[in-house]
């Protein structure tokens, strides 16, 4: 995170997202290098535009790679403040699966929501981070991995599994969702 709080970093120090969901100033590279207004890098990451072709199914196989470590956390233990696949809580592994992907974020839910561009439930897509109030306002965290599901490290007894976003339990409890990398 920069010295203002206000961005989420790569591995190599640059910016890649605003935290003010209304402030996209900043240029963003896209795929190619060539320099983007983030004008378009938001409307991309927040509502992909179907008519553009491609686009989902890029967006798809570029965060398989993604929702595969993911899954690979599957039965690891639940440890508060873990993160490592000794035990992991649900902040530090949404830490390390996007630490992959060069992104540095808090090992905080709280400060993990205050970060990215905020999706829509109905535009998630696999790799989206989401956030329910559980114990208070933004007290989980979860990636969404596509189907309605998430994988989470759900607390002491059941370690990280998947669960639906549509259970009673989670749905009446949904905080929102924010996506930190722009996929397409």
């Amino acid at each position: 995170m920069g010295d203002d709080g206000n961005l989420a970093q790569t591995a190599d120090g640059s910016s890649d997202l605003s935290v003010e969901t209304d402030d996209y100033s900043e240029l963003q590279k896209t795929s190619s290098g060539e320099s983007a207004p983030a004008d378009s890098m938001r409307e991309q990451a927040s509502r992909p535009d179907e008519t553009q072709p491609g686009l989902i199914s890029r967006i798809l196989s570029q965060t398989k790679g993604l929702v595969k470590r993911a899954i690979s956390w599957l039965g690891t233990r639940y440890k508060w403040g873990g993160i490592s696949k000794k035990g992991v809580d649900c902040s530090g592994l949404t830490r390390l699966l996007y630490m992959k992907e060069g992104i540095s974020l808090p090992h905080s839910a709280k400060q993990q929501f205050k970060l990215g561009f905020a999706v829509n439930r109905v535009s998630l897509l696999p790799g989206d981070l989401v956030f329910f109030n559980t114990r208070g306002p933004i007290t989980h965290v979860g990636m969404y991995i596509g189907n309605g599901e998430f994988i989470h490290a759900a607390n002491p007894t059941r370690g990280v599994r998947i669960d639906s976003l549509g259970s009673v339990y989670y749905d009446k409890r949904y905080a929102g969702a924010r996506r930190y990398k722009n996929f397409g």
